[in-house]
């Protein structure tokens, strides 16, 4: 059985134990997640509409953005998610898994909106062979809901002129919202996945009536932050306390950790 093969039995099997109705929150929000084929795709969503049996309630909203999430990382195309994905961007409320939601579905419409930019940054060069010195020149390209970012702020945007090639002036350009103006792009998001970094020793506390989380530095053992849901450690926001785990949300992604 070689390494390819391999990979798909584990994944098949992770996808059988949903179907189940037997899934982990570590089943449904992998840390570690690769592009699905067509076939692998379906299992999973269809997967994830059994999981509902079996979690709170409270979670369904970070159930329905991760059947986004597969869909995006798995190239379906846009038309298919890209209506979900705005109203997930848009949706009102406080709470610590709609909040995180709301964050996750802004940075991949940004990553959306920036395919659009491009589109329209592209045309430009075709006629000029140099970027522009500023989004203003190509505003009118640009649909009128990705004129400013996910959140609400100008696109933080500038021409960039190749180290050792000064001749060859705007040839390159840097886009992103003013929030993560360093945002990866949609294609090299879906191409380098790395997974969200989880070296802690996480144990619970009681705080009043509710749960919090200690996390501790796994070499040291030193206190780094005790959080309750709500709260970020590590730039890993703490969404949800279960029996034993918790779903944490990274910069583009759901995972769970155990304790």
């Amino acid at each position: 059985m070689n390494v390819v093969q391999n990979r798909l039995l584990k994944t098949l099997a992770g996808i059988w134990m949903v179907s189940a109705g037997v899934a982990t929150a570590a089943e449904v929000w992998p840390a570690q997640t690769q592009q699905l084929n067509e076939a692998t795709l379906k299992f999973q969503l269809d997967a994830l509409d059994t999981a509902v049996k079996s979690l709170p309630k409270t979670l369904l909203p970070a159930l329905r953005f991760q059947k986004l999430y597969w869909q995006m990382i798995s190239g379906t195309p846009q038309a298919a998610w890209r209506a979900e994905l705005e109203r997930s961007a848009r949706q009102d409320g406080d709470d610590a898994v709609v909040s995180a939601v709301r964050e996750l579905s802004r940075v991949w419409l940004a990553r959306a909106q920036m395919q659009e930019i491009d589109a329209a940054l592209l045309g430009y060069y075709r006629n000029s062979v140099a970027f522009p010195l500023s989004l203003d020149a190509v505003m009118k390209d640009i649909p009128a809901a990705a004129q400013k970012d996910p959140w609400g702020q100008p696109w933080v945007y500038k021409p960039v002129t190749p180290g050792g090639l000064k001749r060859h002036i705007n040839q390159r350009y840097q886009i992103g919202p003013t929030r993560f103006p360093q945002l990866a792009t949609f294609k090299d998001a879906i191409r380098k996945r790395v997974p969200p970094v989880t070296a802690w020793k996480i144990s619970t506390r009681s705080i009043g009536s509710g749960t919090a989380l200690d996390f501790r530095s796994a070499g040291n053992d030193a206190l780094v932050a005790t959080l309750q849901p709500g709260g970020s450690v590590g730039g890993n926001m703490l969404v949800f306390v279960g029996d034993h785990w918790a779903l944490m949300a990274a910069l583009d992604q759901f995972f769970t950790v155990n304790f």
